[in-house]
């Protein structure tokens, strides 16, 4: 995992609870979870081969990996089974997106891409969402770390606070917030294909 997101340090001095508290594996799994409902990467630059067919007509394909660095292949079902040219401007990357645009699509045709993407800048939902999932797993695998006095957390402009000292109402409360979060982020993109 990278270190690009929330480390034990940075989660014990949000939560209050030590760092030798914090396991590595739940740290590690929070990430991925960001990772994953987020469609970012943190790590270093992969590669990945999708295909798509579009039912309706659309000019705009949506990749599953937002950061896109580059694309290597991009063709259309007998239509262009070369691979189009970005430098001609046969279509355009939106790369902080994961978004493609090309007048060339087409109905009911394979569309076939090959691109690398990865090592995504890191925001500071990105980091609340990270503190959100570690407290979730650590409220439910260790509740006798966490205090049970009134907590907070907050990053940049991002912030959850319980006022509740029973613990198990918690991890409600934080997937609560874990669904505004990613409602939020949501409403910053287009749509998925």
């Amino acid at each position: 995992m990278s270190a690009s997101l929330l480390n034990s340090e940075d989660i014990a001095s949000f939560t209050g609870i030590t760092k030798a508290n914090i396991p590595q594996e739940i740290v590690d799994w929070a990430e991925q979870r960001v990772e994953k409902k987020l469609g970012k990467d943190y790590g270093d630059a992969k590669t990945a081969t999708e295909e798509y067919l579009f039912y309706e007509s659309s000019d705009i394909l949506k990749v599953k990996h937002q950061n896109i660095v580059a694309v290597s292949l991009l063709t259309i079902e007998d239509i262009d089974e070369d691979g189009l040219d970005e430098d001609n401007q046969e279509f355009y990357v939106f790369k902080e997106d994961g978004i493609i645009q090309c007048d060339s699509f087409v109905t009911y045709k394979k569309i076939n891409i090959t691109y690398t993407y990865g090592s995504n800048s890191v925001e500071d939902l990105d980091k609340y969402l990270h503190l959100l999932y570690t407290l979730k797993q650590l409220i439910i695998s260790y509740p006798d770390l966490i205090p049970k006095e009134e907590l907070s957390e907050s990053i940049g402009d991002y912030s959850v606070s319980y006022n509740v000292s029973d613990l198990k109402k918690r991890p409600d409360m934080i997937d609560d917030e874990i669904n505004k979060v990613i409602s939020d982020k949501a409403n910053d993109q287009l749509f998925f294909i």
